[in-house]
């Protein structure tokens, strides 16, 4: 996600416009886009003021943390969409979705998956298993293309 520009650039850009420099020798001197000086000094002129606008963000939460966590604690399978019924309260699923997020909750949606060509199952906080012992070594040697021994 990108940040905005600093206050004390934004000063120094307004500086140089107002010692009568054009905006694309601005742009070219801050290292910034002729559009962005156009867009600094449009919010000078109709609001007074540099500073950026606001950015959005959560301002309310409607979803009780702790009873999502016991719901999905009651029943880790369950749809995010069958968790928004059980908590029969008015919000959207997407809500729901952040807030399980936001507990640090994460989907797996297929149960089989493939890690470098080997089906492996995948349960809710079971990390992946890799080969060991020698299939890893015949693996590596496989995938690196040298008869037996490695070269670093």
């Amino acid at each position: 996600m990108s940040v905005a520009y600093s206050q004390d650039l934004r000063d120094r850009v307004m500086a140089a416009r107002d010692r009568g420099m054009a905006t694309k020798e601005v742009a070219d001197l801050f290292h910034v886009s002729p559009a962005w000086v156009r867009r600094v000094m449009q919010r000078r002129r109709e609001h007074g003021q540099l500073s950026p606008r606001p950015r959005g963000g959560i301002t309310v939460v409607k979803i009780d943390l702790d009873r999502l966590r016991q719901l999905v604690h009651d029943q880790p399978d369950a749809t995010v969409k069958e968790l928004h019924a059980r908590l029969n309260i008015s919000c959207s699923i997407s809500a729901v979705d952040m807030a399980l997020r936001r507990l640090g909750f994460t989907f797996k949606k297929r149960l089989l998956r493939y890690f470098s060509g080997y089906p492996l199952f995948v349960t809710h906080f079971s990390p992946p298993r890799l080969p060991s012992g020698r299939a890893r070594e015949a693996r590596g040697r496989k995938m690196l293309g040298c008869g037996g021994k490695r070269t670093w």
